[in-house]
């Protein structure tokens, strides 16, 4: 199985690559646009996308340390990271009640669990959000969505259509708060 190589003149015979040569070829493509960072990818007005650039979290190195503080920051960044990953194991191994009382019982495990996450798809080849935004341009502008386990909305500040947010508990004014096992 070969795929046409894309862009090829049109007096040019079709050259074909190799299904791993395309998907190669692909993941590059997708890895180089990543890159080129948040103002990339425009919209049909010539103007980035609202929404599309995930914002930075500040990072703890970003202002010049001695070693001891440099030490600390790294230290803390880690400790944030590993109550990241116990948070994400508690959410795969619990029921929604259960996970709502943990957020509830402690408020700043879900900003913790957000900002863990944002860094997590921030090493992702393509974050299944912009291409959900991406699809819902295309799309009239009278579809009604509805965004379940919404996190900061960003779907709904990026699309003109209708979106009602969902999630255990609201990071935005837009959030319904909800268990989406009882929706």
């Amino acid at each position: 199985v070969s795929a046409e190589l894309p862009g090829a003149a049109a007096g040019e015979p079709a050259r074909s690559l190799s299904r791993r040569q395309y998907k190669r070829r692909r993941k590059r493509r997708q890895k180089d646009e990543l890159q080129a960072g948040p103002g990339a990818e425009q919209g049909a007005g010539g103007q980035a996308g609202p929404g599309l650039g995930a914002p930075e979290p500040p990072s703890l190195e970003a202002a010049p340390l001695g070693r001891s503080a440099a030490l600390r920051a790294r230290m803390e960044e880690r400790l944030l990271a590993a109550r990241f990953r116990y948070i994400n194991q508690q959410l795969y191994t619990s029921t929604s009640r259960e996970a709502a009382q943990l957020f509830q019982s402690d408020p700043e495990a879900f900003e913790i669990y957000h900002r863990g996450f944002a860094q997590q798809v921030a090493r992702w080849p393509e974050n299944p959000v912009h291409r959900i935004i991406r699809y819902l341009r295309r799309r009239p502008a009278s579809l009604v969505v509805a965004d379940f386990g919404c996190g900061d909305c960003k779907i709904a500040s990026s699309v003109r259509n209708k979106v009602h947010c969902f999630d255990l508990v609201p990071l935005s004014p837009r959030v319904t708060v909800c268990d989406m096992a009882k929706v």
